[in-house]
């Protein structure tokens, strides 16, 4: 072998002892290319691995965090009250449509179970007052009733008309909310002919307030304020929930401000816990008004609470009811659900005995 090709192999040695962790290759440069570059830009050639060996090791797949629980909570929708009934004379069945409407929208995708109290209020309102008269003891009894953790009333505060437009009519019948503008003629008034005026707009403006079942406290209050334009004038013969009122002009408003309050309510209510009510006790098993459709399993444990015998609601210090803070409980012990089917479960109780009307709540701890 000769002297050259000896010491070759030599330095080919020590480079490789050098970098025994990584084998490179250092991008060759043309004479142009060393021409114009300077040492210290040479020496910043990029280096590129030659062999899957020297690739970094893949890295190890992070855990899944935990999933979610996606309980589904229950809420009671009341009727909406009107101020003033006679801006509404035109749609009658107005409250109780509205009241099904916003039903609807919160049970859009199963985010929560909805259901409605036909013709019961959880307040009243007070002549003379911009505010409601508070009855949180009728809400808890209504949230008791309905099997629910959360109720749901509004006020509608303004369904005026505004302005005029006319269209042409024959014949004398008036509908709510129209009037006749005709000229005096004989032969025009014998046939009926004129203009018809009709409201160019209408105001839809409501309040809508969330209250706790348990305490009957109020969580939150949600006005609503817009306008439609165009034919704002309801029809006796629609039902306001149908398809025939939400698809005119003052109908799509009132649906689409209902629409957007149901997601603000449907937030609000997820981020509170989930609870059941012990609603019976059968051979030493608690059962429970919540099961597969509120999204619990076999294994759940949930906290039982009780509210603390005589012991008064918790007010803020100005005592007003509309700002009641909530009730004094009691944790009583753990139950794991045991048997589930779709509206009810059955669970094994560990501590003291439960009664009927006591909570179990899960707060996402296996206890």
């Amino acid at each position: 072998m000769s002297l050259a090709r000896c010491a070759a192999v030599l330095v080919l040695l020590h480079g490789a002892a050098q970098a025994a962790d990584e084998v490179v290759v250092v991008t060759p440069l043309d004479g142009a290319q060393l021409a114009g570059q300077t040492t210290g830009q040479a020496a910043d050639a990029e280096l590129v691995p030659t062999s899957p060996v020297a690739s970094a090791a893949p890295a190890e797949p992070k855990p899944k965090p935990a999933a979610v629980r996606a309980f589904k909570r229950t809420v009671l929708v009341t009727p909406f009250v009107v101020r003033m009934p006679g801006q509404i004379a035109d749609m009658p069945q107005f409250l109780e449509g509205t009241q099904d409407i916003l039903r609807r929208r919160l049970d859009i995708g199963g985010r929560l179970i909805a259901r409605t109290a036909p013709g019961e209020g959880a307040f009243a309102l007070q002549p003379g007052s911009i505010d409601v008269q508070w009855r949180p003891e009728r809400v808890r009894e209504l949230a008791r009733r309905f099997g629910t953790q959360f109720v749901v009333g509004g006020v509608v505060d303004d369904a005026s008309t505004e302005g005029e437009r006319y269209m042409p009519t024959a014949g004398r019948s008036l509908k709510p909310g129209e009037r006749k503008v005709s000229v005096e003629l004989p032969i025009v008034d014998f046939f009926g002919l004129g203009l018809k005026a009709r409201p160019a707009a209408r105001h839809f403006d409501a309040t809508l307030y969330l209250f706790d079942g348990v305490s009957g406290a109020l969580i939150g209050r949600y006005p609503l304020q817009s306008m439609a334009s165009g034919d704002v004038l309801g029809d006796p013969r629609q039902a306001v929930a149908g398809a025939g009122f939400t698809g005119g002009d003052y109908g799509a408003v009132v649906a689409s401000q209902l629409g957007a309050v149901a997601d603000v309510l449907a937030e609000k209510i997820r981020c509170q816990p989930f609870s059941a009510r012990v609603v019976g006790l059968s051979r030493g098993q608690v059962v429970l008004d919540a099961g597969t459709a509120s999204g619990l399993r076999p294994g759940d444990t949930l906290q039982l609470y009780r509210l603390r015998n005589g012991v008064l609601p918790v007010d803020s210090l100005n005592l007003d009811p509309a700002q009641r803070l909530g009730m004094i409980e009691d944790r009583d012990g753990v139950l794991t659900v045991a048997q589930i089917q779709p509206l009810i479960s059955l669970a094994t109780m560990h501590g003291q005995q439960p009664e009927v009307g006591d909570y179990a709540r899960w707060d996402g701890a296996e206890h």
